[in-house]
């Protein structure tokens, strides 16, 4: 058979090795047999060949002993804890408490501000402090009630007016003479009590006045000297941009670090999904055929793929059902004329070339499943281009947008350093603040002075008018008679309504809800303007977060900084872990917690242990290789000292089995289903079925089969290959191997007893004990111990 797929010469290589038959023979008989048993495969032996008899024998003792399977990843050694310091305000650097390569404790001073922005930010702290206990004064005078003299003055109205009533009720002209000079009177009354809160305090608000006018002076005093060194208007606007471009810049850092994780995590699940799509195509392919297609013939629809071998579905199982044996593979033909005798021969179910609808699920279609298989690669091969494309716009629409923020970033603080000069700027800049603050100060003051008591105001006013309106009704009362008096009677019954107004409304102050809702919300403000100042404060003083090591000073005493500035790095030696990465294929396999044994280049001969303490969450995608970053914690001893960069491979047990049955792998043949080993009792040899376990490099342990005392045979021949290894099936799950009682998979794998194998990948992908498999670049090799 001629065959252009990458697998084609290790099959060709393993024909005539195992009773005759080619290792794709022995998978497509798995498959369609599944548990024909131990009978049904030495039968097939004994038609297609025969073993060669062994060159030489020699029997091993069975051995109990302890076995682990392990998973080796190669990283470099580094500190666990670590962190860079900065200022929490801007400044300048005052003093430097510690020195490089110092170890200080937990909150040690390590560096403060001068005492020049140690004195602003305490003048701050004052004047927010007074602020807020201005504000605070401002809620509780509008939550105040009224003042009791008041409410005892509106209840006395209230009564001289129901007086006034009765009296009205029973007046004769003669008292309504009286009445008048009466009305007069308290005419007179009001009007002054209305002039009096009309008019606030001349001295108190000339004081005010005064302190508002030293207040601006002062103002303009300290903006006059922040203009002669910072250039005033230009100064304000250099800084505003730059707060602007600063806050432009981390935004669009974060929208660019988000994209890029959402690409990443999108064009690795569209891979794995062309990937899976593309190894199913491949195995059904084969399964018909016996040819594994190429990256140049899985592009190609499978029909014309077929068509230009100068065939059709329909006569590849046509030619192979008129075959009556026995199973030749012809050379001439890209195609495996065995597999397709063994496709319509051994089937129990009817086998047909080409359908165009779906078939009985007692029916095997030979197109309807390749092409189905094959459309899938098709759709996500799509997919992953569509994928990688969309995701490529965004990620450099992102990185665009980043640069244009560094660059605007870069222009606004060359504009700042040029207006200024740092510690003179900051200085008037502060006079500027606390000016202003005073003249804020000032103007509540003036403001208060003048304020009318507007209420009251409005309550005399009433008053006022009302006595007003008496008057004039009494005179005319006068003049009318009797007529008079009933007006008078409503005046009266107007007056006691007016006095019950009068007293609700005095009741209701202190009820205003939107004015005292603004004054708290002025109150939560200057109480967050104080909190501010406060951190700022704490902020002008660094402190070693944890026990560590102090790194190189980036900055001087007497340098400028502002509160992103590195200052230092502190660093914790105590904890020290390998970083390094494991592939997919293991990365469910470890848990956290699991043991690891450490060796190191520099520490030859020697194994530290250590456990893992972290793994990543996020996968690492390079040339098809999927990976995940791992921490393993190192114990380290008393008395050794290691460094950080230093070069490591951690062996990570993710099973182990203890005083176990052990025989050596060369000991086991058999099939993968069924393995086996030839025993000697009383001096016969038998063929016993046994069920596996773990296995290492040399060793596997058997759980079921074989007993202490036991002893196995190892036989090395031309078709025996004496270093065996046993394959693992991918969806086995945890720790079991081929041969056990729970094992599943969509394909099975071979294991003749000279060595031979071949099968396919499974739902889980194909697994490899020590020895079967090269560890992936930068990923982990899995052994045993």
């Amino acid at each position: 058979m001629s065959d252009s797929s990458p697998t084609a010469p290790d099959a060709k290589l393993a024909k005539g090795k195992l009773l005759g038959l080619t290792p794709v023979q022995w998978v497509i008989l798995a498959i369609i047999l599944g548990g024909a048993g131990y009978l049904s495969f030495w039968g097939f032996g004994q038609i297609f060949g025969k073993e060669e008899a062994s060159a030489s024998r020699q029997l091993f003792p069975v051995r109990r002993g302890d076995i682990a399977e392990t998973v080796s990843t190669n990283g470099s050694v580094a500190y666990a804890t670590r962190e860079t310091l900065t200022f929490g305000a801007p400044g300048t650097v005052g003093n430097i408490a510690v020195t490089e390569g110092q170890t200080v404790a937990k909150d040690a001073v390590i560096a403060t501000l001068d005492s020049g922005t140690l004195s602003t930010l305490n003048r701050a702290i004052k004047e927010a402090e007074l602020s807020a206990r201005t504000a605070e004064e401002k809620v509780s005078a509008l939550q105040e009630p009224a003042d009791a003299l008041v409410m005892a003055q509106a209840d006395a109205d209230l009564i001289t007016a129901q007086n006034a009533l009765k009296d009205a009720e029973k007046a004769t002209d003669v008292a309504l003479v009286r009445a008048l000079a009466d009305a007069d009177a308290a005419l007179s009354a009001a009007q002054t009590k209305f002039d009096d809160l009309s008019a606030p305090s001349a001295a108190a608000i000339a004081v005010a006045v005064a302190e508002v006018t030293q207040a601006k002076a002062a103002v303009k005093t300290a903006e006059d000297n922040l203009a002669s060194v910072s250039g005033g208007v230009a100064m304000t606007r250099a800084s505003d941009n730059l707060r602007t471009a600063q806050q432009s810049l981390a935004n669009v850092q974060v929208d660019y670090s988000v994209a890029s994780k959402s690409r990443d995590d999108k064009v690795s699940t569209a891979k794995t999904s062309l990937d899976d799509a593309q190894t199913k195509y491949r195995s059904t392919f084969m399964a018909w055929t016996g040819v594994r297609p190429d990256a140049t013939q899985i592009a190609k629809d499978p029909q014309e793929l077929i068509a230009s071998w100068g065939t059709t579905y329909d006569l590849l199982i046509k030619n192979a059902a008129a075959d009556s044996g026995p199973l030749i593979d012809n050379p001439a033909t890209p195609w495996n004329e065995q597999i397709l005798y063994l496709w319509t021969h051994l089937l129990p179910v009817p086998v047909v070339g080409a359908c165009s609808t779906p078939v009985a699920s007692t029916m095997r279609c030979m197109q309807g499943e390749i092409e189905t298989t094959w459309k899938a690669v098709a759709t996500t091969s799509t997919a992953y281009d569509t994928a990688v494309s969309q995701q490529a716009t965004l990620v450099n629409a992102a990185r665009n947008a980043v640069t244009k923020a560094e660059d605007a970033l870069d222009a606004a603080k060359r504009t700042v350093d040029e207006l200024s000069d740092a510690t003179t700027l900051q200085a008037r800049n502060a006079d500027v603040s606390v000016a202003r603050s005073r003249l804020v100060v000032a103007q509540d003051k003036l403001t208060t002075a003048s304020k009318v008591d507007t209420v009251a105001l409005a309550a005399a006013k009433a008053q006022l008018d009302e006595i007003k309106a008496k008057l004039a009704t009494a005179k005319d009362f006068l003049a009318r008679g009797a007529e008079g008096r009933k007006t008078n009677i409503a005046l009266a019954k107007a007056r006691i309504a007016s006095a019950v107004d009068k007293l609700a409304d005095l009741r209701a102050v202190g009820k205003d809800t939107l004015a005292i809702a603004l004054a708290q919300a002025q109150l939560s403000e200057a109480n967050a303007r104080l909190k501010l100042t406060q951190d700022t404060l704490a902020g002008a003083t660094i402190r070693a977060p944890f026990a560590g090591v102090v790194g190189a000073f980036s900055v001087d005493e007497g340098q400028s900084v502002g509160v992103n500035t590195a200052v230092v790095e502190i660093v914790d030696r105590s904890v020290l872990v390998v970083n390094a990465v494991v592939d997919e294929i293991d990365v469910l396999s470890i848990g956290v917690n699991a043991a690891a044994s450490i060796t190191m280049d520099a520490l030859s001969g020697r194994v530290l242990q250590g456990t893992v303490s972290e793994i990543g969450e996020a996968a690492n995608s390079q040339n098809g290789v999927v990976n995940y970053p791992i921490e393993v914690k190192i114990t380290v001893p008393q008395g050794l000292s290691l460094r950080e960069g230093l070069s490591a491979t951690a062996s990570v047990t993710i099973r182990s089995e203890q005083n176990a049955l052990l025989v050596p792998v060369q000991a086991v043949g058999g099939s993968f289903t069924r393995p086996t080993v030839i025993l000697v009792r009383g001096g016969k040899e038998q063929i016993t079925e046994v069920q596996l376990g773990i296995s290492d490099e040399s060793w596997v342990a058997v759980l079921l089969g074989i007993q202490d005392g036991d002893q196995v045979v190892i036989e090395n021949s031309t078709t025996a290959v004496a270093d065996t290894r046993l394959q693992r099936q991918g969806q086995l799950g945890q720790g079991q191997l081929l041969g056990g009682s729970t094992g599943q998979g969509q394909n099975q794998i071979f294991i003749a007893p000279g060595g031979g194998q071949f099968g396919g990948q499974g739902a889980g992908g194909q697994r490899q004990q020590p020895g079967g498999r090269a560890p992936q670049p930068g990923g982990t090799q899995r052994g045993g111990r």
